[in-house]
């Protein structure tokens, strides 16, 4: 619970409606006007962006009708994505009260809240839901701040039916005990960093009864997202949507540090899509 309480902590932002209208008036827009494609600069802000989301809903496999978990949904970008992408409904799953009920207004600006929800919750305890209740499930670099990774897998097998899937797009150690530099966009520090190693990773999601499909390497293109994203910020200055927007002074530091990590080695990211047996 404290692991909780500190990422529900780092992720505050209480006046976080407000920056991005400030921003979206910097590009021309207003909640009026904006688009989904407008909003992907701050509320996809995991590596790779709208692009990984798209690879995410090819793993995904899911139909129009179906109805899909977000673990950990943040802003709700991936969810109005998806949902609508594929015509289905997605259900939101995010500790921070901040970002829930940003993901809610910005949900409405663009006309998807009846196609999405946002719960205010922890990704290890699903007891809202029930048994066998989700056609499918993901999860966007969330793991990090997940401390009992058992918990975790556990409950999205939980609600999942028998052979629907479970997609991850997730930060790895290289190996344990990789040297790490903070602080990074999800943690100031070490003490609520808890990455673990694609092998950690792969056997605790079958220790939950899980069978892995499949497994993509994605560091490379990570890297030249990152390295693309600070050229465009060297060149032009920072953009007015962008993980700044969302973390603050902090994501000045923090991207960087990200980006030196997996420049270092000591950083991958994976995209697995694993059945539910």
């Amino acid at each position: 619970m404290v692991s909780v309480i500190k990422s529900s902590q780092h992720y505050s932002s209480p006046d976080l409606i407000e920056r991005i209208t400030v921003g979206l008036r910097e590009m021309g827009k207003t909640p009026e006007t904006v688009t989904i494609d407008d909003l992907s600069y701050v509320d996809e802000f995991h590596v790779r962006g709208a692009v990984a989301t798209q690879d995410i809903i090819q793993l995904l496999q899911s139909k129009s009708n179906d109805r899909l978990i977000d673990q950990g949904s943040g802003l709700g970008g991936p969810a109005r994505r998806i949902a609508s992408t594929v015509g289905c409904h997605v259900t939101g799953i995010d500790l921070s009260p901040d970002y829930r009920r940003t993901a809610k207004e910005l949900t409405k600006w663009v006309s998807l809240d009846g196609s999405t929800d946002f719960e205010l919750g922890s990704v290890t305890d699903l007891s809202a839901h029930a048994d066998d209740s989700f056609d499918g499930a993901y999860s966007i670099h969330v793991a990090m701040n997940v401390e009992d990774r058992v918990a975790f897998y556990s409950e999205v097998s939980r609600v999942l039916k028998t052979g629907a899937r479970f997609v991850m797009y997730d930060i790895v150690l290289s190996k344990e005990n990789a040297p790490m530099k903070y602080p990074q966009p999800w943690s100031p520090d070490i003490h609520n960093s808890f990455l673990k190693t694609e092998d950690q990773m792969l056997t605790a999601l079958e220790d939950a009864g899980f069978e892995i499909e499949h497994t993509r390497d994605d560091s490379v293109l990570a890297v030249e997202f990152l390295k693309n994203n600070n050229a465009k910020i060297q060149k032009f200055g920072p953009p007015p949507l962008s993980l700044v927007t969302v973390l603050g002074p902090v994501a000045k530091e923090a991207i960087p540090n990200l980006a030196q990590n997996f420049i270092a080695g000591s950083l991958r990211v994976l995209a697995v899509s694993a059945i539910k047996k």
